[in-house]
């Protein structure tokens, strides 16, 4: 046991110094700087819109090693449009240095496990599955910043299709109205639009920069408004009209995933009742029979059924909520 300290304080001082460094690389972004200064120059939106800077440093990381290692990669690429869609403004090797940070914190904790277990030879099982399971963490809060924002923008693009609309057949032509709409409406779909806006003023391509952002927003909703534009650009007709009938065909879309969520609001809740019962029954038995009970806490095997037994409990969680979700 002398040489446990030693371990903890090692893996603790290479998670910290990841993580110094992954801060360090926001704090010192070049990009960050250009935009405080062109701050005092730029003229107020009427929203508070945050800044995408096209001209921003690409590189995968500003340390030499990393971003020779990730650059030019299919994963690096598909990485940097997960956290565009999320709206978080990390590089790729920030992001992967976050990701290393988390699972060596999560090897220290499964190694403090293991020690509270007292299980022999369990250490080597319960550190790389923790590590593992905190390595994918990050993950996760991208992949919830990426459904929490779709759902913002997809609530917003009847707004944009209206607006649009009845701009257009007031006389305004289809570049004019995406400008005026984009400082009509709130983030986050504001800021995807001007991103767009500013492709096609430093000199994109139109339908490539729709398609860039429609690849950016990854909606089935937004799909309709691209393609109807897309549609009207190479064929002609009234944009007007057109926006009108997506708008109403998205408000129908949106009725119907309400009530579908309504439907499916009590498999939902069942899900919930399948993993929150062990715990309130644990807890009950706890007051009630302590002595019995308390041999699955002090005994190592007790300790290591308790442990399964969570375990099982989160995958049937998984499993009912994966059950209930419809897909459109």
């Amino acid at each position: 046991m002398t040489g446990v300290p030693i371990l903890i304080a090692l893996l603790a001082g290479v998670a910290g110094t990841l993580a110094l460094l992954g801060v360090a690389q926001v704090a010192s972004s070049p990009g960050r700087r250009v935009r405080q200064r062109l701050q005092g120059t730029a003229p107020a939106p009427v929203f508070e819109i945050p800044d995408y800077n096209l001209l921003r440093d690409r590189r995968a990381s500003t340390l030499g090693p990393l971003d020779a290692l990730l650059r030019r990669r299919e994963w690096t690429d598909q990485t940097r449009i997960v956290l565009d869609r999320a709206g978080i403004p990390l590089r790729v090797g920030e992001y992967v240095l976050f990701r290393a940070g988390a699972g060596l914190a999560g090897g220290v904790f499964g190694f403090l496990v293991s020690q509270v277990i007292g299980v022999s030879g369990i250490a080597w099982v319960v550190v790389p599955l923790g590590m593992v399971a905190a390595s994918y963490l990050p993950e996760v809060y991208v992949a919830l910043r990426i459904r929490k924002r779709s759902e913002e923008i997809e609530a917003q693009l009847v707004q944009l299709c209206d607006v649009m609309s009845a701009m257009v057949m007031s006389g305004f032509g289809y570049l004019q109205a995406l400008h005026t709409t984009s400082e009509r409406i709130l983030p986050p779909l504001s800021v995807e639009v001007r991103r767009m806006l500013d492709e096609i003023t430093l000199g994109a391509d139109v339908d490539q920069a729709l398609v860039d952002l429609n690849t950016r927003l990854n909606s089935p909703d937004f799909d309709i408004v691209a393609t109807a534009i897309a549609i009207q650009r190479s064929t002609g007709g009234n944009l007007g009209e057109i926006l009108a009938g997506v708008a109403s065909t998205i408000r129908g879309r949106q009725s119907l995933k309400s009530e579908v969520r309504t439907l499916t609001s009590q498999q939902r809740m069942s899900a919930m009742l399948v993993a929150g019962l062990p715990f309130v029954l644990a807890t009950v038995l706890m007051y009630l029979l302590p002595e019995p009970f308390a041999r699955l806490v002090t005994q190592p095997g007790g300790r290591l059924m308790l442990a399964m037994a969570v375990v099982l409990d989160f995958f049937a969680f998984i499993v009912i909520r994966r059950v209930s979700k419809v897909d459109f």
